[in-house]
């Protein structure tokens, strides 16, 4: 059957290009891409970047997102004068001002084709920037870097000072205080720390460091990373992928769901309707919380009503797993973010639901009539 459906889309195909040239157009969707992470700048704009290293702009609160002409984006950070710092997958940092016009490429040391996995920007004006397992430092604007790290790592963080905590799989702990110069490493002894440490923040409020593990639980610094203490409160997740801290210094640990505290992290809450969004990176404009998920693009929380919208008017999906049409001209696309229809020629998508297997692992269908037959899913 596959074979004869086939053999009527490349009769079609065959027919049409006999009569005319071929033309594409983009279609109006699907919305939502793979996001793996989101920020917004001094003036409120909002920036996601996608798996595929697409860089998204929406300067009206997350209603509308406008694709910038940069590619293989990773990593991205804003100075004090609001100029843009964006690091690719080959090596290299560019410096662009506030309404992301080219300035220069910053003067990188050659690493080989390293991703710029992580850029910050410390209160001196230091730039930090980690290649893969590389941690470098600029102390004069980008002119030149010195490598002050190079073992393997998950993460960094630094303070409003000059202590530079890395986290390690190992449940292990880097610290500096003197910008790199030197390091010791900080084990922390705790039975039931039985897996890796994922990722922390500094608390400019608090002046203290909290790390979240894989195992569900935080610790916090308050002597600059020499120490760390478990707190006592459970946290309503399976594992914490990452931790953040909004401009409020209210803190975030996000897992399967996304859990809030708002005492420094030393009590949480699990927020509502967040369940199943796979949120990786978020930020908080206007007691609204956006975030970057791994399945459904932009998701809005509003704090006032509790309530969750998506916000993925102008963010193509990255990628298009399998594409077909059933014999009544009802087009199906298997993307990233599941299977999506259309019945008016790609000017309205819908997104379909399934309840017994997850979508957005799909790679090949057919559609008979009205029927999907799954054909192959990537393994996850």
């Amino acid at each position: 059957m596959k074979l004869h459906v086939v053999a009527l889309l490349l009769f079609c195909l065959s027919f049409t290009l006999a009569f005319s040239n071929p033309v594409w157009e983009q279609t109006n969707g699907p919305y939502a891409a793979q996001l793996i992470y989101i920020i917004s700048d001094s003036q409120g704009y909002l920036y996601t970047i996608t798996f595929s290293g697409n860089l998204y702009k929406s300067t009206n609160l997350g209603d509308i997102w406008t694709k910038l002409p940069v590619e293989n984006v990773i990593a991205i950070a804003f100075d004090k004068d609001n100029n843009c710092l964006i690091g690719n997958r080959f090596s290299e940092i560019y410096l662009y001002d506030k309404e992301l016009n080219f300035l220069k490429s910053l003067h990188v040391p050659y690493l080989g084709k390293s991703w710029v996995n992580q850029i910050q920007i410390a209160k001196n004006d230091y730039i930090f920037a980690r290649f893969d397992s590389h941690l470098i430092l600029s102390t004069d604007n980008g002119q030149s870097w010195k490598k002050i790290y190079y073992e393997l790592y998950f993460n960094f963080f630094i303070d409003s000072g000059n202590v530079i905590i890395i986290t390690w799989y190992s449940g292990t702990i880097g610290r500096s205080s003197d910008y790199g110069q030197n390091w010791e490493n900080i084990k922390i002894y705790d039975p039931q720390l039985n897996s890796g440490i994922n990722n922390g923040a500094y608390n400019k409020c608090t002046d203290n460091f909290i790390i979240g593990c894989e195992d569900s639980i935080i610790y916090i610094s308050s002597d600059k990373g020499i120490s760390w203490n478990k707190i006592k409160d459970s946290i309503p997740l399976k594992s914490i992928y990452d931790v953040m801290i909004d401009k409020n210094c209210d803190v975030y640990a996000l897992g399967d769901d996304v859990c809030r505290s708002t005492d420094g992290g030393n009590s949480w809450i699990k927020l509502k309707g967040l369940t199943g969004n796979s949120i990786n990176s978020i930020t908080i404009l206007d007691n609204k919380m956006y975030g970057s998920s791994g399945s459904n693009g932009i998701i809005k929380y509003d704090f006032n009503n509790e309530s969750t919208t998506l916000n993925n008017n102008g963010i193509l999906n990255s990628r298009i797993n399998c594409i077909d049409i059933n014999q009544i001209g009802v087009v199906f696309g298997a993307t990233q973010s599941g299977i999506f229809k259309t019945t008016n020629s790609g000017v309205e998508w819908k997104k379909l639901n399934y309840k017994h297997f997850q979508t957005n692992h799909l790679i090949q269908f057919i559609v008979l009539l009205t029927e999907i037959f799954i054909l192959g899913m990537i393994p996850f």
